[in-house]
């Protein structure tokens, strides 16, 4: 076997470990269905090699191997910006509030990426303990909690005190968490204007911050939390997705 297909079949196998963890990680996602199609192609393309290099060698099939290489090269450059943009405008910890983006329950928890932007939190009131803290996230149809309800729980129990943190709890999008909760900081005193800090993860901090501005915000800084690497496949292609769709729709 020629060293570049041993390469992609180890790609293909770590695909499919990524695309059935994914199930158990994030459910049936639009980044979960992207990923478990880039393993069907993937496999389709080494299974079927010969044939599809012969169709592709000249005419219209070298048309759409140009056009397939285009397509993806301009998708994971995408996803590269998403990732690398997470880092770009950090706090320098005097921010008036911090907003913590929900990401999705598991019962009556957090899951897994947002307990870590949870975590991320604490640290960050650590070293800056005047700042307000407001956990938004709404009711999923499949949830028995508001998000913000279980991450007020979840800051308790890690001893951030109750009078630094406001609930959001009718958001369902990135869009609402932000303009719900500056409507929240206005009764508390903190303009649109002021310093604000919000807590996401690096592969959605980009889009936030569209949003964020969108919403009135005008000095806004980005806190990325890390996330597990099993995790990050799915979100970042969904979120390569949906930043294009973004700049295409406005």
């Amino acid at each position: 076997m020629k060293p570049k297909f041993t390469l992609l079949w180890i790609i293909e196998v770590l695909f499919i470990a990524a695309s059935i963890s994914s199930v158990f990680k994030a459910g049936i996602t639009l980044g979960t269905v992207v990923l478990w199609l880039m393993t069907l192609l993937l496999a389709l393309l080494l299974i079927f090699h010969t044939p599809v290099a012969k169709w592709t060698s000249h005419g219209f099939g070298f048309f759409c191997k140009v056009c397939f290489y285009a397509g993806w090269t301009l998708y994971f450059c995408v996803i590269a910006f998403v990732a690398l943009s997470g880092y770009g405008n950090l706090p320098d910890y005097t921010e008036k509030a911090v907003i913590v983006l929900g990401a999705g329950l598991e019962g009556d928890r957090p899951n897994s990426v947002l307990q870590d932007r949870l975590d991320m939190a604490v640290s960050y009131y650590e070293e800056n303990r005047d700042a307000l803290i407001v956990v938004s996230g709404g009711k999923g149809s499949d949830e028995a909690y508001t998000e913000a309800y279980v991450m007020e729980r979840y800051l308790l129990e890690k001893g951030i005190p109750q009078s630094h943190i406001v609930k959001e709890e009718h958001s369902a999008s990135t869009r609402e968490n932000f303009q719900y909760s500056l409507e929240l900081l206005r009764q508390e005193g903190i303009g649109p204007g002021e310093p604000i800090v919000y807590i996401t993860n690096a592969f959605h901090s980009y889009r936030a911050g569209q949003y964020a501005k969108k919403a009135g915000f005008s000095d806004i800084r980005s806190l990325p939390a890390p996330i597990g690497i099993l995790a990050a496949p799915p979100c970042y292609l969904r979120e390569g997705l949906a930043v294009m769709w973004l700049w295409l729709a406005g």
